[in-house]
């Protein structure tokens, strides 16, 4: 046992140092006793120190919020997001992550809770209320990673962030340079789907059917320092055995992407492209249809927000750091920005949903053109603003048909 200073010290502030005076030899016994009773016990208080054991919780989190104007009359603000983290190692080998969040600054969720066994660099599992690993936004969205106040659209609309359900899984490191994720979770459920996007048919962990699993996974390749190349991907059944137009199809859905970005030096650039495409849309098509006759029994299929057999979006983006240029602090950062968004929710309806009469939303076929500055005071702390200019073939009054201003701010730790 090694007696530091700090263990001395502590034990003669304990009042156990040997009295100047003549003792008993008693005395002077039970003394030495309850100074070994002292150390012992401070040696043993250091070497929990040592072993990391008062740092096996972790607490952090992050919060956003913005200003947004879209037209006269259509102001708004809103604290969109605070949430809390918590992590707890049980032990080397067993880690646990949760996140509770609020949402417009009174919906609260658990986002993610989950366990880790760490098992080797290659392979580990993960169990529990888990991201989906799709794209870039599902599963790393904090305000200070990502340009803009409001989520790419198409990782909002397509890719729908953020994805989460119950499952287990395996997760690891391939070489230097290779991860990859490999999850089974319950399915999404399919009577969430509608033409405009795909966010509807998120369970969230929330008491979720689960008739239906689904494989989710992604592998990325890191070839140098700053550079991802990665591609994900989601297949299962929405069905989850309910009941559609007097039928229970099993409406299969295979959801994909492929992404990279080059984030090194000044520069900060991604692209993105994802594609869904189901089936068995015919019966899901005519069971909102009949939905809506139920309140509407003028309604026709054309009054339906169609589901589509086949959705597909993309999304690049660039953004340089201009503060070293300006002869600013080495912490801080300034990058004026630039995304272009195209997605298409109803790029291609099934024969017989066209067969049907129900019909593409000309509103559903749009690109978004985004210019903004993300200002970085700290590394944590982010302010940002931005113009959004939406563009569809739809009539000109459509919310796809509009310029959008917005300015935010955000924060992690």
């Amino acid at each position: 046992m090694r007696t530091t200073p700090a263990l001395v010290t502590a034990a003669l502030a304990a009042g156990i140092a040997v009295p100047a005076q003549a003792q008993s030899q008693d005395a002077t016994d039970q003394r030495l006793e309850e100074l070994e009773r002292k150390v012992d016990i401070l040696s043993e208080e250091a070497a929990r120190k040592d072993s990391g054991s008062e740092d096996r919780l972790s607490i952090g989190g992050y919060g956003e919020g913005y200003f947004k104007s879209a037209a006269p009359g259509d102001n708004e603000t809103d604290f969109y997001r605070q949430t809390i983290y918590l992590g707890y190692a049980f032990s080397d080998t067993i880690h646990l992550s949760a996140e509770l969040e609020w949402e417009h600054s009174e919906e609260t969720a658990v986002e993610f809770a989950y366990l880790d066994f760490m098992l080797s660099d290659r392979a580990n599992v993960r169990a529990g209320m888990m991201l989906t690993p799709l794209g870039f936004i599902n599963e790393e969205h904090e305000p200070t990673t990502y340009f803009g106040n409001i989520r790419p659209t198409v990782e909002r609309q397509i890719i729908p962030t953020t994805s989460r359900e119950n499952g287990v899984g395996l997760w690891g490191e391939l070489g230097d340079s290779v991860e990859y994720k490999l999850y089974v979770q319950n399915s999404f459920d399919g009577s969430g789907l509608s033409g405009d996007n795909l966010r509807g048919i998120r369970q969230k962990g929330y008491e979720a059917k689960a008739e239906d699993l689904a494989v989710t996974g992604q592998l990325r390749w890191h070839p140098v320092t700053g550079t991802t190349l990665g591609v994900s991907g989601w297949r299962g059944n929405l069905g989850q055995g309910q009941t559609f137009d007097g039928q229970t199809p099993d409406v299969p859905m295979t959801l994909w992407d492929v992404h990279a970005a080059y984030e090194r030096g000044n520069w900060r650039l991604r692209a993105l492209y994802t594609q869904a495409t189901l089936d068995d849309t015919l019966a899901v098509n005519n069971q909102a249809l009949a939905d809506l006759q139920s309140s509407n029994p003028g309604a026709t299929a054309a009054d339906v927000s169609a589901v589509a057999e086949k959705l597909t979006g993309w999304y690049v983006e660039a953004g340089y750091d201009i503060m070293p240029a300006l002869g600013g602090p080495a912490e801080q950062s300034l990058y004026p920005w630039v995304r272009y968004s195209a997605l298409d929710t109803q790029a291609s309806l099934a024969s017989g949903v066209k067969n049907a009469g129900f019909t593409k939303d000309p509103a559903n076929d749009r690109t978004v053109t985004e210019v903004g500055l993300h200002y970085m005071p700290h590394p944590q702390v982010v302010v940002k603003a931005e113009y959004r200019d939406w563009s569809s073939e739809a009539d000109a009054a459509s919310a796809n048909n509009q310029d959008e201003y917005v300015v935010g701010l955000g924060y992690q730790f």
